[in-house]
């Protein structure tokens, strides 16, 4: 989870246009309650008040749509990298992975527990990635690496088949899956948790609203009232 925080963290660099884009549309969203008269107010607390909403909705605009702007950046950002890793893991590292996973596999069998197919990945690309290569391409080379033994030889839960099929060892033509569908699994499971990223930014929104929507909705009630007595 922290990497992806990280990476929504940088990305807000490059995410200042939607910064800019939901400036626009909080001034575009006051100004238009001013031109409808939905600010019009007879209590001098509230005429302050309504003044005040002239830099609060393009304050709230502007940091919800930087912060959702980001989440869409990192998003795309993650996809590219995916993308490269699995035609790397396709045309490059697969076969190497699968000699590695026959030298290894009896230290795997031979230990009291059975490492997870995480753990196993995780020493392949110590040993085996360029130290160059950037966090988030490590980050996708070793998920794609990881859903890869997944379907090869079973999930972590499911030991007696792991060790089954670790005991038979490894060929390069045992993948029986396509490395595009790996590519979206991994695209789906990175989207599901930038998406849950996405609630409390939609959560926060809706609170910062709900004080002056209801001011606003109620003053005008009021003002009607008064107008059609």
């Amino acid at each position: 989870m922290g990497i992806y925080l990280e990476i929504v963290w940088l990305q807000l660099f490059s995410s200042l246009w939607f910064a800019l884009l939901g400036l626009l549309v909080g001034f575009g969203v006051i100004f238009s309650y001013k031109k409808k008269k939905h600010l019009e107010r007879k209590n001098g607390f509230l005429k302050i008040l309504t003044k005040f909403y002239f830099i609060y909705y393009p304050f709230v605009f502007l940091f919800t749509f930087w912060f959702a702007g980001s989440l869409w950046t990192t998003a795309k950002l993650f996809e590219k990298e995916i993308t490269k890793a699995v035609v790397v893991l396709e045309n490059e590292t697969y076969p190497v992975f699968i000699a590695y996973m026959n030298k290894e596999v009896d230290t795997f069998l031979a230990q009291e527990s059975l490492p997870t197919n995480k753990e196993i990945v995780s020493v392949f690309i110590e040993e085996n990635l360029d130290k160059n290569s950037s966090s988030i391409y490590r980050y996708s080379m070793e998920a794609s690496l990881t859903t890869l033994l997944e379907f090869m030889i079973g999930e972590d839960s499911e030991r007696e088949k792991r060790i089954k099929f670790l005991s038979e060892g490894f060929s390069t033509s045992l993948l029986e899956v396509g490395f595009d569908f790996i590519k979206e699994k991994i695209t789906a499971q990175v989207n599901q948790i930038l998406m849950l990223f996405l609630i409390p930014i939609i959560f926060g929104f809706l609170i910062a609203m709900f004080f002056p929507t209801v001011e606003i909705f109620v003053s005008n009630q009021m003002l009607e009232s008064e107008e059609s007595v």
